[in-house]
């Protein structure tokens, strides 16, 4: 079965250093395995050479706009409003996609592998989670259909979480089975981990009940006490 168009969404603004790793990322996919991909750069007016690095690698950027937005969520906004694929992966500065990750996908929503280094230097892979917890996998993981739903603008930092939940996602995502991996880069909801928090108990109290929202919330109570031990 022939694999699907996939437009790959990356927002940036000032991450010189971040989107160069991103952009060697998305040439070795494109020259290796001419995938039917479209990468899509949304930068938010850099002003310390990211501009500059974009405009040297055009070759493998397919739309590419740079302008002033209302944050993170209007910036995905402004690339799913661009998309032509008939898949969706957004991307950070800084995200890496490592070998035949994406070869072969065919369908979507679906799940690829992630991983990460987390705060005790270790290699880990993401956990697929329920989505009572929080987003099941994080949004670098996850292929959407396009779609016509928006992120709201609502949520700073955890809109990924509702706009999963907008789709109506079940439980049972398959996961790609691929040798490849994306690898992610902790962004402001691994900083601002108390604002992530209160913004998922929010999200989890409007779509699943109070009492759902309480019981679940133990996982990053405990998560936080174990922050406040290493980073005293």
């Amino acid at each position: 079965m022939k694999s699907m168009k996939i437009s790959i969404i990356t927002v940036v603004k000032d991450g010189v250093k971040e989107i160069a790793e991103t952009i060697g990322s998305i040439s070795y996919q494109k020259k290796k395995y001419a995938l039917d991909l479209e990468w899509i750069v949304i930068d938010g007016v850099s002003s310390d050479g990211t501009l500059e690095l974009l405009n040297n690698n055009k070759d493998i950027i397919d739309i590419y706009i740079s302008e002033k937005d209302a944050g993170i969520y209007d910036a995905m906004n402004k690339g799913l409003s661009l998309a032509t694929g008939n898949g969706v992966l957004f991307l950070n500065a800084g995200d890496l996609l490592v070998g035949d990750v994406l070869e072969g996908v065919t369908r979507a929503p679906i799940y690829l592998p992630v991983f990460y280094t987390d705060i005790f230097g270790r290699f880990k892979k993401v956990r697929i989670g329920s989505k009572r917890e929080g987003i099941p996998n994080c949004h670098q993981g996850i292929i959407f259909p396009r779609t016509e739903l928006r992120y709201s603008l609502d949520y700073k930092i955890c809109s990924d979480y509702d706009f999963f939940l907008r789709h109506c996602f079940v439980d049972a995502i398959d996961l790609h089975k691929t040798s490849g991996y994306v690898i992610f880069s902790p962004g402001i909801s691994s900083i601002s981990y108390k604002e992530r928090d209160r913004e998922i108990f929010n999200i989890r109290r409007i779509y699943f009940g109070f009492l759902s929202a309480i019981l679940y919330e133990w996982r990053n109570f405990l998560k936080r006490i174990v922050r406040s031990f290493i980073f005293k």
